[in-house]
């Protein structure tokens, strides 16, 4: 099923959404600069070293900036990581669940263009899942080249064209922008984009959920009584292991007309009709009785 005819296909309701994005690239890019002008719509001369990383959040209307079908709202939480390579080790713990990220690159230095492969590289061996028939799922990743208002001719701009044409195709990119975080030039749009890559992916993995549940329905037997394999939420209470999505997490679900379905992208926020109960740590516990007929302290 293709992601963008997933939402439309499995008649998916609108869902809000929560998404990690990781800002990354070589040091001195603009990183920062490009999340402050998308975040408050500033700029500001003067250079701070980003030490090991920063946090930010954005509340996007997608009625006005996209598709009131898929979400009416869309928070992101912008994570700025350190491009310096003596922030190595603590930054790359930042990369835990991300659901998309921006590549960024200095359009003026030939040699940051060059690290923005390596960086999708580790983008993918950190962020990379499989689904169950082992194929690799990646996380969207669009590659930006910032500061474009230094660029001192049309010439420059074609070249700087080229290069990002060619590093979509080399490493799987899925879209590239030249920005300004100066002006201001393509910083919502390429947020934007990236938004939406996200939230097709959401709905795809949601797709995928709900065709597999409508399935397990048909062939189990339970069904209305058109046979359709949809069981009403007033007669049917359903369990569906979701290890796989969660880790150890159970969830319990009622199942209405439409189907529940569940955003895997959301490590804890479901959709209408979804309880999560967390079984981690049974067994370790022990019954309320038990500990009282140890012999131990409580």
């Amino acid at each position: 099923m293709r992601a963008q005819s997933a939402h439309s296909l499995m008649h998916l309701p609108s869902q809000d959404s929560k998404f990690k994005i990781l800002i990354v690239g070589n040091a001195n890019c603009g990183k920062t600069s490009i999340i402050e002008r998308f975040v408050s719509n500033k700029f500001s001369e003067e250079y701070q070293t980003t030490v090991g990383a920063d946090f930010r959040k954005k509340i996007l209307n997608w009625t006005e900036l996209g598709d009131a079908k898929v979400a009416k709202k869309v928070k992101l939480h912008v994570f700025d990581i350190a491009g310096q390579d003596r922030f190595a080790r603590l930054t790359r713990s930042y990369f835990n669940a991300a659901n998309g990220a921006l590549v960024v690159c200095d359009v003026t230095r030939e040699g940051t263009f060059e690290a923005a492969g390596e960086w999708k590289r580790e983008l993918d061996r950190a962020l990379t899942t499989f689904d169950e028939n082992g194929r690799p799922i990646k996380v969207p990743v669009v590659l930006v080249a910032n500061k474009c208002d230094l660029l001192q001719d049309v010439a420059s701009s074609f070249v700087a064209g080229a290069k990002m044409e060619q590093a979509c195709r080399q490493h799987g990119f899925v879209g590239w922008f030249v920005t300004s975080a100066k002006s201001g030039s393509n910083v919502t749009s390429c947020m934007s984009f990236l938004t939406r890559q996200m939230l097709a992916a959401r709905d795809l993995q949601r797709a995928k959920f709900q065709q597999k549940h409508l399935q397990t329905a048909q062939d189990t037997g339970f069904g209305n009584e058109n046979g359709n394999g949809i069981v009403k939420a007033d007669k049917m209470k359903a369990t569906h292991d979701i290890t796989e999505m969660f880790g150890s997490t159970r969830a319990y679900y009622d199942v209405e007309e439409d189907l529940a379905v569940m955003n895997p992208y959301q490590s804890a926020v479901v959709s209408k009709g979804l309880r999560l109960k967390d079984t981690r740590n049974q067994g370790r516990r022990g019954s309320k009785a038990g500990r009282q007929q140890s012999s131990g302290c409580c």
